[in-house]
């Protein structure tokens, strides 16, 4: 994931940009298709692995447009009711919630 407290060049952050708008452009439908299929089969993946792909939708939905998750909702509330994988499911929903707006 990119860091953003990081002070980075002009041309890194040209950089970062190119490849976020090629993954926007490209590939981010089936990204989102793939984590989806792990959190919806979460019974024959590791925990880790399932907890990892909450975090990187919570991390997507931040630079994504929220049309591409807007299935994954329900999926989220499901993972709610897990202790083991809760904090990153809220995560999720955050992400939605404060989409576009300013982090305190």
């Amino acid at each position: 994931m990119i860091e953003r407290q990081e002070h980075k060049t002009q041309h890194v952050l040209e950089q970062q940009n190119r490849v976020k708008d090629g993954i926007r452009a490209t590939a981010i439908n089936d990204v989102v298709f793939v984590l989806q299929q792990v959190l919806q089969n979460y019974q024959v993946f590791e925990e880790e692995t399932v907890d990892d792909a909450l975090e990187v939708m919570a991390q997507l939905i931040d630079w994504n447009a929220l049309e591409v998750f807007g299935s994954s909702v329900d999926i989220f509330k499901e993972f709610l009711k897990s202790t083991k994988f809760r904090t990153n499911a809220l995560s999720c929903i955050h992400a939605f919630v404060h989409k576009g707006m300013d982090y305190p």
